[in-house]
């Protein structure tokens, strides 16, 4: 046995301190021109499972803390059925929703399974795991690996174990460059003004999620690339911005923490399976009025250096800050803020073509989440919400505050965001 990894058990202890039904659950489905054999398939899936030991891994408190329990041989979870001809690209998509809304236990492996779906000359397979044993990165690593298997193409050299990377994160949290990294993080929330009690301002989170969509026009997308570009930064940082400041212009508050996932993979762990991201807290002060490139400026300057001390865990950050930033029942962040980096462009799967699904799974880990472009080519923005805390009303009105802060960016009319 192996202790779970800091980031696995904050995840457990979520799962088992409250039920967030489907939250945790992360899948990406392809559409597929022509038909997936079965047999290749399973195969296939097979030879991921023994390559990578999350695919068999489950989890158990044992005494000490979150235990990971790797098992030799691990079935694999493949269902198998049928697309009938008639079925339209936004059925399949729901009916795939649909089954995402299934919760996955983290008692018995495995705790990710496949769905094939063929007829009508396409096919769909889609690989839904916990995020407990997958981050997003982890996700495409494995379609990747999947597509290389099924067309009996050379995998890579395995990358370094997670059980290793998490013996290697407990061993750095004892060390004294952790501790200088969580006193950064200190001085980082030093003096944020505390939030009320969820008790007191909010109604007990339900985990059931909705979801608002906004289109983004190519000359929306140009412009903000052109702006980010022009101030030496990121995509995801003027988006970034633009999300920050909405949430500021939306609850009245002027000094925000919105958390932000990092990838947190050290060298050696590219291809390695497993929960990595680790989210954390992104401040901005905002002085009106809105200077957007000296925010632009603020927020670039916030991101290096959370990713120079991405190593530290948000439960550390959270236990040593707890005075800043209130009490138990206090949320942390205004926001979370997630970088999407999944463009339409053209994919193949053994050589056809084939395209991503947009796929929800009906959850809600946080409160309120906005997903923002971190590439070009992303052409859209979504908020994914608690439906037990915010109305779909609420969310449309912050999308169009959103709105509005891109039009100051680009110069540009945009049009309403209706519900």
């Amino acid at each position: 046995m192996t202790l779970a990894s800091p980031i696995q058990e904050q995840i457990w202890l979520a799962e088992n301190l409250s039920d967030h039904g489907s939250a945790y659950v992360t899948a990406e489905a392809l559409l597929i021109d022509g038909l997936v054999d079965v047999d290749r398939l399973a195969k296939s899936l097979s030879l991921l499972a023994l390559r990578h030991e999350a695919l068999r891994t489950s989890f158990a408190w044992r005494g000490r803390g979150v235990v990971q329990l790797v098992a030799e041989q691990c079935p694999i979870s493949l269902a198998v059925d049928t697309i009938r001809p008639t079925t339209s690209v936004e059925g399949i998509r729901q009916r795939l929703c649909e089954r995402l809304r299934k919760p996955i236990p983290l008692e018995a492996a495995p705790l990710w399974y496949c769905v094939l779906w063929a007829g009508g000359g396409k096919s769909v397979v889609m690989l839904a795991l916990h995020h407990i044993i997958a981050d997003g990165h982890s996700l495409d690593v494995l379609l990747h690996e999947l597509d290389l298997a099924y067309s009996n193409q050379a995998l890579p050299a395995p990358s370094l174990s997670y059980l290793l990377f998490s013996r290697e994160a407990r061993a750095a949290a004892a060390s004294n460059s952790y501790q200088s990294d969580l006193g950064w993080w200190r001085r980082q929330v030093n003096g944020m003004p505390a939030r009320p009690s969820r008790s007191a301002s909010l109604p007990p989170a339900t985990h059931v999620g909705g979801r608002v969509r906004k289109g983004l026009t190519e000359q929306h997308a140009a412009a903000v690339e052109r702006w980010a570009v022009s101030n030496g930064a990121s995509v995801f940082a003027a988006y970034l911005v633009l999300a920050m400041v909405s949430v500021g212009l939306s609850t009245g508050r002027r000094d925000l923490l919105v958390g932000v996932p990092f990838g947190n993979r050290p060298p050696g762990y590219e291809d390695t399976v497993g929960a990595f991201a680790n989210l954390l807290p992104i401040r901005m002060r905002l002085t009106e009025p809105f200077e957007y490139t000296d925010l632009l400026h603020q927020v670039v300057e916030e991101l290096l250096g959370a990713f120079s001390h991405q190593a530290v865990s948000l439960g550390d950050i959270i236990r040593t800050n707890r005075r800043s930033i209130g009490d138990e029942n206090s949320p942390l962040f205004q926001a979370i803020c997630v970088p999407n980096q999944q463009t339409q462009a053209p994919r193949t799967f053994d050589g056809a073509q084939s395209q991503l699904l947009d796929l929800h799974n009906g959850g809600a880990k946080y409160e309120f989440a906005i997903t923002v472009p971190a590439v070009p080519g992303v052409d859209s923005v979504s908020v994914e919400f608690d439906e037990g805390a915010l109305t779909r009303e609420i969310v449309t009105a912050y999308l169009n505050i959103f709105r509005s802060c891109l039009e100051a960016i680009a110069g540009i009319s945009a049009p309403e965001v209706v519900d």
